[in-house]
């Protein structure tokens, strides 16, 4: 019984040695499929990263050219007004001017009317 005995020690021996093992082969092959796996999610996140880092510095530069732009249209509103104020003072000169044209001479004397320029 002992030959039988050893015979049965060594076969459970290599029945408990053998799922160890398949454990052990299954563990490092979903360990080198994970790693791969990581490694390409890790190239894609990366790509993502310099891409969003590209849009994070065309946005600010855009944003910057819009506040410049914003700054200039707010002279020139004011710049516009100014005009505007210049270009009304001189069309009313100018009325004044051509209404007075209009006018006889002897009501654009001032005066009692006998000096011999009225």
């Amino acid at each position: 019984m002992t030959a039988t005995a050893s015979q049965t020690d060594v076969l459970a021996g290599a029945q408990l040695q053998a799922p160890e093992a398949l454990i052990r082969k299954v563990s490092e092959s979903i360990s080198e499929v994970m790693e791969q796996k990581l490694y390409r999610f890790s190239e894609t996140l990366d790509k993502l990263s310099s891409t969003l880092g590209s849009h994070v510095l065309r946005v600010a530069a855009e944003e910057q050219r819009i506040a410049d732009v914003e700054d200039t249209v707010k002279d020139m509103v004011r710049r516009l007004a100014a005009a505007e104020k210049k270009i009304l003072s001189v069309v009313n000169g100018l009325d004044d001017m051509e209404n007075r044209s209009r006018l006889p001479d002897s009501l654009e004397c001032k005066g009692d009317g006998r000096r011999a320029d009225c």
